[in-house]
């Protein structure tokens, strides 16, 4: 086919496209999961066309299908969605035969954005920590047991945020950061009415918390690759109170403690919490991101607490 043939095919099918008696999917969302490794996606039309009913999983190589659709209205907006769109005419005439002939026929391909997936918690835990210093955190020596009682308080805080279903609107977040150059008393705005006090900020808090405590025992927290996190089979049926009660007694185990250690039992629970953060398709690196930069931007001991 001769690159005049592809593009008058092209024109002419986003001309018409829009008018033809076809499924219309840019009102749903659509679930894929992986028959190997249950690695989930939720999928979207950006635009009006045709897509797979099987993709490849690019976490394991597998397959994944195409087994659920919701009402996109029904989507909580902490769920993190992937579109399907057609790619202009400039990038189609770079594409193989078979891929220039989906396209023309009104296929269309997923935009899957080259995300970071992995990070080095030992660089967060001293970030978090030295922000703890430096607001007073650690002027007097407490136990293991305090530390952990504020995580489980932050656990149970994302409960009561669920409870009133109180998630973060991070598109109107972004949306609003991204219109200009803001500054920090901007950045703060934006967080107080978009982010703090929501699921997916208390759950950061309890991240924080647990590596604060990791900062101060001086514990060795390594890597995480949130693809490994995804392959857990933990919290796949269970309720959001269910699973928090599940963490929260693992965390409270000291079976566990004298078996091994507190160095593994710190490691373990943060990396609990995190799983469940990624089933719930909840990105909460980027939430304890934004949550350090908004906790160094605060008062002295934050407007007077005791701890």
């Amino acid at each position: 086919m001769t690159k005049e043939d592809i593009e008058k095919r092209y024109n002419q099918l986003v001309n018409s496209i829009e008018k033809k008696e076809m499924y219309d999917g840019r009102g749903t969302v659509d679930r894929y999961t992986c028959g190997t490794c249950g690695h989930i996606i939720y999928t979207t039309y950006r635009d009006k066309g045709v897509t797979p009913y099987t993709i490849r999983c690019n976490r394991c190589g597998g397959t994944k299908y195409h087994d659920k659709a919701y009402n996109k209205k029904t989507v909580p907006s902490y769920v993190m969605i992937t579109d399907w769109y057609r790619p202009s005419l400039k990038d189609v005439l770079k594409m193989s035969d078979g891929m220039i002939d989906h396209i023309l026929n009104g296929g269309l391909i997923l935009d899957e954005p080259s995300t970071r997936t992995d990070m080095n918690l030992n660089e967060l835990r001293d970030k978090v920590y030295q922000c703890a210093v430096e607001h007073g955190w650690h002027e007097e020596k407490l136990s293991n047991e305090h530390f952990l009682c504020l995580v489980i308080s932050e656990l149970m805080e994302a409960v009561e945020a669920d409870r009133i279903g109180k998630y973060a609107n991070r598109d109107n977040f972004e949306y609003y950061m991204k219109q200009r150059k803001r500054d920090d008393e901007e950045f703060m705005y934006a967080f107080k009415c978009d982010i703090k006090d929501t699921v997916e900020d208390e759950l950061a808090d309890a991240c924080i918390r647990l590596l604060d405590l990791a900062g101060l025992r001086n514990v060795d927290l390594g890597e995480v690759d949130v693809d490994e996190l995804k392959c857990s089979e933990e919290f796949f049926d269970w309720t959001f109170t269910e699973s928090i009660y599940s963490i929260v007694s693992d965390m409270t185990n000291q079976g566990y403690i004298e078996t091994h250690s507190f160095e593994s039992h710190l490691r373990v629970s943060l990396m609990v919490v995190m799983s469940f953060c990624v089933k719930k398709n909840i990105d909460i690196l980027w939430h304890i991101e934004q949550k350090i930069k908004y906790n160094e931007l605060r008062s002295y001991k934050h407007e007077g607490k005791s701890y």
